[in-house]
C-alpha cells in the first residue's frame, strides 16, 4: 500500500500516521472539520474518477474547495455535474470548469 493512503488510513483511524506522535484526529479536527470533510470529498471522487467504479462524478457543494476534484475528474475523462446553490453565475472559478466541461447547475 503506498504510504500516502496508509497515512490516510492512520488519520481515519483516529491517529497520526507518524510512530510515537501524540496528536489524534480529534486534536487535527477540532474547529477545522469542514475543512476535513471538504478534503475527504475531494478524495472520494478524485480516487471514484480515476477508477471504473463511476461513470460520472456528481458533487453538491458551494464550496471552492471542491474544484480541484471536479478538475480531476474531468482529467479522467468522466462527465463532471455541480450542483450549486448559490447563484452559480458568482462561482470563482466557472470560467475554468466551464472551459474544462463541468456542468455547473443551481439547486
Amino acid at each position: 500500500m503506498c504510504e500516502h493512503l496508509q497515512a490516510l488510513h492512520s488519520w481515519l483511524a483516529g491517529s497520526c500516521p507518524k510512530e510515537g506522535c501524540p496528536t489524534n484526529l480529534q486534536d487535527v479536527l477540532d474547529g477545522r472539520r469542514q475543512k476535513a470533510v471538504d478534503t475527504l470529498i475531494c478524495v472520494d471522487a478524485m480516487s471514484l474518477a480515476a477508477s471504473n467504479l463511476t461513470d460520472i462524478v456528481l458533487i453538491a457543494s458551494d464550496d471552492d474547495d471542491i474544484v480541484p476534484a471536479m478538475l480531476s475528474a474531468r482529467q479522467h475523462n468522466k462527465p463532471v455535474f455541480c450542483l450549486y446553490r448559490r447563484n452559480a453565475e458568482r462561482l470563482t472559478y466557472r470560467d475554468l470548469l466551464d472551459e474544462v466541461g463541468v456542468e455547473i447547475h443551481q439547486w
